[in-house]
């Protein structure tokens, strides 16, 4: 368990921790905080110039004519402009390029704060805006809290990126593919899967597909317990289930479906916290077989009485040579 912070006042102490570990992400709160108040941040100067020393965060502050009055951090590299090129200038004219921005620092003039994005040569900043107010809490300007959101950014992109890449490759399978979370209860379900069931993603979503109402039996007719499903066998064993086939019972027909379950398993645990499960309908292939089936009891039978007529014409006709010998004395 992680020890507390070590903290000055009210606020996380820099000196006394390792800033390139996991805890240091509470510094830029820390410092958004501080940045608020004009006689602690002046007070505070220390402290701040150490967090900006180390982090990628830049503190501008801003007078109420638009004059940016203060700039330190190490983001400032990557925004386009030296201190000496910042301080004493118009902020709206040197960001103009940057609306969104230049609204962030408007809202922040008019007592308002907030968090705003923007992208600069390539990179993305996070821009924490903040009313600056003296001891007698008169606004005395904003303070801008900058902080390099590039890497994040870049890692959520890439997150979506994989998750639209995996549902288009879900999205096209000719299989159906329900995701069931621990609890038994699915999260997700590709298009095929509402094809095959014939039940629309919001009803599926949510269900139980294993609870006491789905009417399920085994391939030989008897009941199929729910929890002995194969997704439920998955996310209780954590071990996969192949090629399990289950009847379900649907209206005043049997959905016969070949089920696969494979158990997600997080790296280091041991338990599995959902199950994917790739349903395909073979009740057409079970149909054909069974009207195969029937189609050869039937020719065997045939073949059984054929030979049964010709063995009792050949019988008849050995016993008729006799009597007819007889007949002939």
């Amino acid at each position: 368990m992680n020890s507390p912070l070590p903290r000055t006042g009210d606020f996380i102490d820099p000196t006394a921790v390792d800033l390139h570990s996991v805890e240091a992400r509470e510094i830029p709160d820390s410092l958004a905080r501080l940045s608020g108040d004009a006689p602690r941040l002046r007070s505070s100067h220390g402290l701040v110039e150490a967090i900006l020393s180390q982090l990628p965060v830049t503190l501008i502050t801003i007078g109420l004519d638009g004059s940016i009055e203060l700039v330190e951090g190490q983001a400032l590299k990557r925004l386009g402009f030296s201190p000496e090129e910042m301080v004493g200038k118009n902020f709206f004219n040197l960001y103009r390029n940057h609306p969104e921005v230049v609204e962030g620092v408007k809202k922040g003039l008019a007592g308002e704060s907030c968090t705003v994005s923007c992208t600069h040569s390539g990179y993305v900043f996070d821009v924490r805006v903040s009313p600056l107010t003296n001891e007698f809490q008169e606004r005395t300007g904003i303070v801008a809290l900058v902080v390099d959101a590039t890497e994040r950014h870049e890692s959520a992109k890439q997150l979506t990126d994989t998750n639209l890449r995996l549902q288009s490759i879900i999205h096209s399978l000719t299989d159906g593919v329900i995701v069931i979370k621990k609890d038994g209860c699915i999260e997700e379900v590709n298009p095929r899967a509402e094809e095959i069931l014939g039940i629309s993603r919001k009803q599926l979503i949510g269900a139980n597909p294993f609870g006491t109402n789905w009417n399920s039996i085994y391939d030989d007719g008897r009941p199929f317990p729910p929890e002995e499903s194969p997704s439920m066998t998955a996310l209780r064993t954590g071990v996969p289930q192949r090629d399990v086939v289950m009847g379900v019972r649907l209206c005043n027909r049997v959905l016969w479906l070949s089920i696969n379950s494979e158990p997600m398993i997080r790296e280091g645990e041991t338990e599995p916290f959902a199950v994917v499960a790739s349903i395909s309908d073979i009740s057409l292939r079970r149909e054909l077989a069974e009207k195969e089936r029937i189609t050869r009891d039937k020719l065997t039978h045939a073949l059984r009485v054929n030979t049964l007529g010709e063995m009792a014409t050949v019988l008849a006709h050995e016993l008729n040579q006799p009597l007819t010998a007889i007949a002939l004395l």
